[in-house]
């Protein structure tokens, strides 16, 4: 049988130049046992293409409703960026360009940030221990093994300083009154570059120093 997942639709989203928008935001998880994560300082901005109506008529109009950008690339209204110093134009934004946005507009940015982080660190702490179970039977043998036979997923739960590390790309959408929600949670986030701004925001997974902030699960 099919699984389906039901969610209620948010009728009153916050809405930029008369657009719905949401928020990709790149966690990186480099251990549940302690849960220590890391949540970007920069993420994507991805609008509709189309200006929101709530009309009954309007419903199937995906270019409206819907903010995936593998949607909105196919719209004749969507506008790539073409230069990553521009990322306030166009259909797709930075992070750092949303928050400048909502300051101009008298928003307490820093506020809504610390709604967001503590959104995810909620979802992560939700899996934890699922996460060490899963983990636990499956690399119980860990112990046994010679170091130069180690996997990555060996050290993420060994004493060993491990360089392992797991990017989620949080899918969030912000009500009117600027209340964040989270859509979804992409266990293998795209990282291709569609534009120079992709190039510029999604992470490098090779150098994070500078780029996020470290959370635990006793932050929230």
């Amino acid at each position: 049988k099919e699984k389906l997942l039901v969610q209620q639709y948010l009728a009153d989203p916050y809405l930029i130049g008369n657009k719905k928008f949401d928020l990709r935001i790149y966690v990186l998880v480099t251990s549940f046992d302690p849960l220590r994560i890391y949540v970007y300082n920069e993420g994507l901005v991805r609008f509709a293409t189309q200006d929101y109506d709530t009309s009954s008529s309007s419903r199937t109009n995906l270019y409206m409703h819907l903010t995936n950008y593998s949607i909105n690339k196919n719209s004749p209204t969507f506008v790539k960026n073409v230069d990553a110093a521009l990322d306030d134009e166009g259909s797709k934004w930075s992070l750092q360009a949303l928050w400048r946005y909502l300051e101009e507009q008298g928003a307490n940015v820093e506020a809504l940030r610390e709604k967001i982080s503590a959104l995810v660190v909620k979802t992560m702490i939700s899996v934890e221990d699922e996460m060490n179970s899963k983990y636990t039977n499956t690399f119980s043998a860990v112990q046994q093994k010679q170091p130069q036979d180690l996997g990555c997923a060996d050290l993420l739960h060994s004493n060993s300083h491990s360089k392992c590390f797991e990017l989620y790309g949080f899918d969030v959408i912000l009500d009117a009154r600027l209340t964040p929600w989270l859509l979804e949670v992409n266990v293998d986030p795209s990282l291709s570059s569609s534009s120079p701004l992709d190039k510029a925001v999604e992470p490098d997974g090779a150098d994070t120093g500078g780029q996020a902030v470290e959370h635990d699960g006793a932050d929230t």
